[in-house]
């Protein structure tokens, strides 16, 4: 009844080895995933380092690969992007005022002088913050 931790059977290494290789439940060797930065070859249609002209599989030449990015057109001027920025700060105050009320409402003791809890002392920091939020950013898109 001894233990097998010590008779070489299971050592460490043959231990990880074995984990290793049940996590991907047989598909060592035989499964790769796509690398980031890869493509397709259109003819043997293999994994291809995206770098290369040629496939090293089929030696066809590589198509060049889509731009996702148009810097023509995603590039917005200055100024929109601070409209942008105005209008999410905007929301977001209005977003803050209203959790304020909601923690607000749920922080006040109805005991028989009505006190803030905490928590309605977060609601009114909300609320003022929500508040300079929204003006602040309607004044700045009004002197637009």
């Amino acid at each position: 009844m001894g233990s097998s931790v010590g008779s070489g059977q299971f050592t460490p290494n043959k231990f990880i080895a074995h984990a290793i290789s049940e996590v991907g439940c047989g598909l060592v060797g035989r499964y790769a995933p796509p690398m980031a930065r890869s493509r397709k070859c259109p003819s043997c249609k293999r994994t291809v380092i995206a770098g290369r002209d040629n496939c090293p599989h089929c030696d066809a030449p590589m198509p060049d690969p889509p731009r996702w990015a148009d810097p023509d057109r995603d590039n917005p001027s200055a100024p929109d992007r601070r409209r942008l920025a105005l209008r999410r700060m905007r929301n977001g105050g209005v977003v803050m005022f209203l959790f304020g009320i909601v923690l607000m409402a749920n922080g006040v003791a109805s005991e028989p002088t009505p006190r803030l809890k905490p928590i309605g002392g977060m609601g009114v920091l909300f609320i003022i913050l929500g508040t300079v939020s929204y003006l602040w950013s309607w004044k700045s898109l009004r002197e637009e």
